[in-house]
């Protein structure tokens, strides 16, 4: 299951008034491991599982041996959650790279990708926390980070620009009755990174095909954005 299969079930005309936990868990999944196309389709699967014991009442025997069969090989909640705190730094950072580039280049102030990635990895390891600095290395950021996170960076880029907006009450990745809006802006995000190229590139900073394109992009809502480079 690629990104674009993960995503797929958003794709009905009324997203927003028949929203599903497991639109969340497809669009989590993607985000937390773009990477990783088989191991995110087994977290996909456990979310499944779990909404389907949620009501224990409405399976039938047969059901109930397709769950069995499908919870074989599936990660537990320990396993899961060992990776995605990193994932999570990850992929925020790579919506920082992206918000930051187009940002920059907006307000005709461009720096080189090199440059952008220098000063995300700065910022990072004075935030970090207890983060090792090992683990956010511009090296790191560059082969590991913005590489593999680049495909869902629009995503995180809105996801950012969102919690900063409304804080603590922008959950993780998007309160149900936003997601559209955060399915917008992360579209708004994708169309602009394919059209502007940084620095001493000769490519933009999101070249076409690489940012999975939300499915049914064309009925979310328009957002303009403001860059405002840091």
């Amino acid at each position: 299951m690629d990104l674009a299969q993960t995503l797929a079930p958003l794709d009905r005309p009324n997203l927003q008034e028949t929203v599903d936990r497991m639109d969340l868990a497809g669009i989590e999944a993607a985000m937390l491991w773009p990477d990783d196309d088989a191991y995110r389709e087994k977290v996909i699967q456990r979310a499944l599982i779990l909404r389907a014991l949620e009501t224990p009442e409405s399976l039938d025997r047969e059901m109930a041996i397709n769950l069995l069969g499908m919870s074989v090989g599936i990660p537990s909640a320990a396993e899961i959650n060992a990776e995605t705190e990193t994932r999570h730094l990850y992929g925020g950072l790579a919506g920082c790279i992206l918000a930051e580039t187009i940002a920059r280049i907006d307000g005709n102030m461009p720096l080189s990708m090199g440059e952008i990635i220098n000063r995300a990895c700065k910022s990072a390891t004075a935030n970090a926390g207890g983060w090792r600095k090992a683990q956010i290395t511009p090296k790191t950021v560059q082969n590991r980070v913005w590489r593999d996170w680049k495909p869902v960076a629009h995503l995180w880029a809105a996801y950012n620009r969102l919690y900063q907006e409304h804080g603590k009450a922008w959950v993780w990745p998007c309160p149900k009755v936003q997601l559209t809006r955060f399915l917008g802006e992360a579209e708004a995000w994708r169309a602009i990174g394919e059209t502007l190229k940084p620095r001493q590139s000769d490519t933009t900073v999101l070249p076409a095909g690489i940012a999975v394109r939300i499915p049914g992009s064309d009925r979310l809502p328009r957002v303009k954005l403001e860059f405002v480079p840091k």
